[in-house]
């Protein structure tokens, strides 16, 4: 019988150190395989929300850094008062086409879908920031969605006569998209943005 090589995986080495707010916080020590160094720094530092088991933290990297098994889905899950008038507003204005209806005798439920979906990480100083940009003070809290329109000014416009509350009109940023802020019907806050290959598009 042939003999069959030995693969060893190395585990990074975890341990707890402070500085991330509302969380616990884990240093990744030595998360560098012998090959293909320059993809892995030798130390990261991450915030894991409420995780009080510091064994939750262990990476594992493996086939060049790839993950075993990523997530094939990103959805939000959003509860609401106003059910009816928030569908419409998400159908009206957004223009987001309805996949799924799970209604049933027991509780509403819709699924819309995007055709491009990203999660955005910010920091505070980095919240402060956009917000700054966008409506000239602090006003966000920890979620905020941002929604990507060819006319933001003709997004605006509809999305008020729908019933949206304005916080900021459009205005350009200096990274020179056109964004502008609103609470919608589920009292969510929502940036509308153009981006700068659209900017040749004027105010109606």
């Amino acid at each position: 019988m042939g003999s069959h090589p030995i693969r060893v995986v190395r585990l990074p080495r975890v341990v707890p150190v402070t500085g991330c707010k509302g969380s616990s916080a884990f240093r990744v020590l030595s998360l560098q395989p012998p090959r293909r160094s320059h993809l892995f720094p030798k130390v990261t530092t991450s915030c894991s929300v409420k995780n009080e088991n510091h064994r939750g933290a262990r990476l594992v990297a493996q086939n060049g850094g790839e993950y075993l098994n990523p997530a094939k889905e990103f959805r939000v899950s959003l509860t609401v008062q106003d059910f009816a008038k928030v569908v419409g507003f998400y159908q009206k204005v957004l223009g987001l086409p309805l996949t799924q209806d799970w209604t049933t005798a027991k509780g509403r439920c819709v699924v819309f879908s995007v055709e491009k979906t990203t999660l955005e990480v910010v920091d505070e100083a980095q919240a402060d920031l956009i917000d700054t940009v966008e409506v000239g003070k602090r006003v966000s809290g920890q979620v905020r969605f941002a929604f990507q329109f060819t006319d933001v000014h003709s997004a605006f416009k509809l999305a008020k006569a729908e019933g949206a509350q304005v916080i900021h009109g459009p205005t350009e940023t200096p990274w020179k998209d056109v964004n502008a802020r609103l609470l919608g019907p589920d009292k969510m806050q929502m940036t509308f943005f153009q981006p700068p290959t659209d900017s040749r598009i004027t105010p109606k």
